[in-house]
């Protein structure tokens, strides 16, 4: 089973089981051209941070995991990316998809020097927002439509994150 597989497969689990125990999403699908989902999920101090909260900034929304490799392949670029547009009006949300106890993920955190902010993922935004596989990242301007849907990490999806965000600033 090669990585990008073992990435797709427990997120598919999740969301077949959120599917069947939970039926319809109560927030219509999120897509390319629409309104953004508005979501309020916890951080890992209990705290509720909304997407709605950063109305007025370009959000790049990333769904990740502690234990995807090509998630923490794409850390390091993500957190440049912050550190270079921060200031003009970009933040960068990372959802984590982790099951894992909070000790283990902010120690995590810490040790990527991840710098912006990060939430824990639910089932109603797995499903609202179609991730089937991560990473997805999730492109909302300033207006909060979703500009863009971006799925997995390479090089060319750096450059084409950064290209979106030079555009929507």
């Amino acid at each position: 089973m090669g990585r990008l597989d073992f990435c797709k497969t427990p997120l598919l689990l999740i969301w077949i089981a959120s599917f069947l125990f939970f039926g319809c999403a109560k927030e219509e699908a999120s897509v390319v051209g629409g309104k953004a989902a508005d979501f309020s999920l916890k951080d890992l101090n209990g705290e509720a941070i909304s997407l709605s909260q950063f109305q007025g900034q370009v959000v790049i929304i990333v769904f990740g995991a502690s234990w995807c490799n090509p998630c923490n392949a794409y850390a390091p670029h993500l957190i440049d990316l912050y550190g270079k547009y921060r200031e003009r009006g970009v933040t960068i949300l990372e959802i984590l998809l982790d099951q894992a106890p909070t000790s283990y993920l902010s120690k995590f955190i810490a040790e990527k020097g991840i710098n912006f902010p990060v939430v824990l993922g639910s089932e109603e935004v797995i499903e609202v927002y179609r991730v089937y596989q991560i990473p997805v990242t999730i492109v909302v301007d300033k207006e909060g439509i979703m500009r863009e849907r971006l799925l997995g990490f390479s090089d060319t999806l750096i450059g084409r994150l950064e290209e979106r965000i030079k555009e929507l600033i």
